[in-house]
């Protein structure tokens, strides 16, 4: 029983692993226009953040604590951006965070992806600019019907493992 469960566990993983590694080889039918394609949006973030002076730290500490916290800022508002972006016709990226889990990590991560174009003091304060590139993998993997089901077999996996070990203690 504990093979078939290690083999179910694996089964998963590499399916999730793999569930938004590439684009479908189906072609659309219809070529986007540049202004309808999706590699063309960037979304770009400036944040602010005072300088700080705490006399417990060391300056180049003070100097990490305010990049830190810039960075926080800009990244919150690159999500208050991408959250929503319209995917089909009534469904925004917002949605699908709210309704799967797995769409929410994967948002997290893609979030993660975003490039420091611009960091420098001004006066009293620490700016940074962060820029994120939507490309189509996202729009695919955002959109996909294919991780919703990875979802639900996850959520199976997990159930089937967490009630065997209250069965089935470890020896």
């Amino acid at each position: 029983m504990q093979k078939f469960t290690l083999k179910l566990w694996l089964i998963t993983l590499f399916a999730t692993l793999t569930a938004c590694a590439s684009i479908s080889q189906k072609q659309p039918d219809l070529p986007l226009s540049p202004a309808d394609n999706p590699a063309n949006i960037i979304l770009r973030a400036d944040a602010y953040s005072p300088l700080r002076n705490l006399p417990q730290r060391t300056p180049t500490q003070n100097r990490y604590l305010t990049e830190q916290d810039a960075q926080t800022l800009a990244y919150r508002e690159l999500a208050k951006q991408l959250y929503p972006i319209l995917l089909d016709d009534d469904l925004v990226v917002a949605d699908q965070v709210l309704k799967h889990e797995l769409f929410r990590t994967y948002v997290d991560l893609f979030l993660r992806e975003a490039k420091v174009v611009d960091k420098r003091i001004l006066a009293d304060r620490q700016k940074i600019s962060l820029a994120l590139s939507l490309t189509p993998r996202f729009y695919h993997c955002v959109s996909s019907t294919r991780a919703k089901d990875l979802y639900h077999i996850g959520r199976l996996v997990l159930t089937v493992l967490s009630t065997e070990a209250l069965f089935c203690p470890a020896k």
